[in-house]
């Protein structure tokens, strides 16, 4: 039940792959200056999750949502947490306070954010987070924006305002984040925008990162990634390498050594190895899976890639291109009708879609439907190369 009172209760949103310790330095800040401060952490067991984060983030007028580079990447996969907390604040009408620092690209909004939520943070004020004038900046949080307010909040059932309470004394515990640690977080968060535009800049900020906190899994994770788009694959996978013996359960870790794996055309057992702990450490990521069902099925192996298709469309990812996926890996096995099924589908989301009536028409005339020749036609207008093999299959045919 909705009750109101007047209070200044706040959850901290952040990804924990990029923002933890910004999160848990302004919880401590917080937390210093008795505000009733929520923050969430990965000892939530799955099956309680959910049921914690919602009535949190219900119970508390204030979400404070942390902004670093890399926070929102992920936003676009299916059934994301941060990208669903994000949704529960503004389905709870919490008062949203971005707090970002200076590496951050507000283009990442509208790159990663879709819909009402996308435009609704684009609007909002922010707290910038600025290393250098840390105390200003969280003064101005306190004092501006995390100001005492009346709004409706609903008390959590009793065994999660309990479990909430433990969660919360787990993250009290923790030591107090440092100067350095918040130097090396600014090294990292610069390395990483960099890491696209500038190889050689970004390389810089990562080593620095080296030299004030030499065992930072990130760190290494990070250079590799700029060794890599500086031209040194073999450094690049030495540094990832390092970085995965320093944090082994990184999903991101294995899944960044094996997209460097494939880059340089590597098919061994290693980078399938990687890419199978990369879907072990994060079963729920779609994007995973999906990258472990399309090199399944350039093995000949039907089975898996079916299974891991199927569990990204289950996850959500209920797109054009993701049927359109599994049903190539249907007709591969042989099975025109499932193929048919998803190929339909993929173009019912996207009606012009070159490839599925490419595919479908190839099937449909393989099984004498003549309603195949219409998909090929169709597709045949198009400057793609799935136009290309449209026109060659209508003219070998005609």
């Amino acid at each position: 039940m909705a009750a109101s009172r007047v209070t200044n209760d706040a959850f901290i949103s952040y990804r924990r792959e990029a923002s933890a310790m910004v999160a848990r330095a302004v919880f401590q800040d917080l937390r210093a200056h008795r505000v009733d401060v929520f923050m969430d952490v990965e000892s939530i067991g799955s099956g309680r999750f959910d049921a914690i984060l919602k009535h949190q983030i219900a119970a508390r007028p204030y979400f404070l949502l942390i902004l670093t580079p890399r926070a929102l990447d992920r936003c676009v996969q299916p059934a994301d947490w941060l990208s669903r907390e994000i949704e529960h604040a503004l389905d709870t009408q919490r008062v949203i306070v971005p707090i970002v620092t200076p590496e951050f690209s507000r283009d990442d909004i509208s790159r990663y954010l879709s819909g009402h939520a996308g435009e609704a943070l684009g609007l909002l004020n922010t707290v910038n987070l600025v290393h250098e004038y840390w105390e200003a900046a969280m003064e101005k949080l306190r004092d501006r924006f995390l100001v005492p307010i009346e709004l409706p909040t609903i008390a959590p059932p009793s065994d999660v305002t309990q479990e909430s309470a433990r969660i919360t004394e787990l993250v009290a515990q923790a030591p107090p984040v440092t100067d350095t640690q918040m130097l090396v977080q600014k090294h990292l968060e610069a390395g990483w925008a960099k890491s696209k535009i500038d190889p050689h800049a970004a390389i810089a900020e990562f080593e620095e990162a080296l030299r004030l906190a030499p065992d930072s899994g990130e760190a290494f994770a990070g250079r590799g990634v700029s060794r890599l788009e500086g031209g040194d694959p073999i450094a690049a996978l030495a540094d990832l390498n390092d970085a995965i013996r320093l944090v082994p359960d990184s999903a991101d870790f294995h899944m960044i050594r094996a997209r460097m794996r494939l880059a340089q055309g590597d098919e061994s057992e290693e980078l399938a190895r990687d890419i199978d702990d990369a879907v072990r450490l994060d079963p729920e990521n779609a994007e995973f899976r999906q990258v472990r069902g399309m090199l399944s099925a350039s093995r000949d192996d039907y089975a898996s890639p079916l299974a891991d298709l199927t569990k990204v469309i289950e996850l959500g990812k209920r797109d054009a291109s993701s049927y359109k996926r599994r049903g190539k890996i249907h007709y591969l096995s042989g099975d025109a009708a499932s193929a048919l099924a998803d190929f339909d589908e993929a173009l019912r989301l996207q009606p012009e879609f070159p490839e599925a009536s490419y595919f479908r028409g190839r099937i449909r005339c393989e099984l004498d439907d003549p309603a195949g020749f219409e998909d090929l036609r169709r597709a045949s207008q198009s400057d793609s190369p799935w136009g290309a093999k449209a026109r060659a299959l209508l003219e070998a045919r005609s």
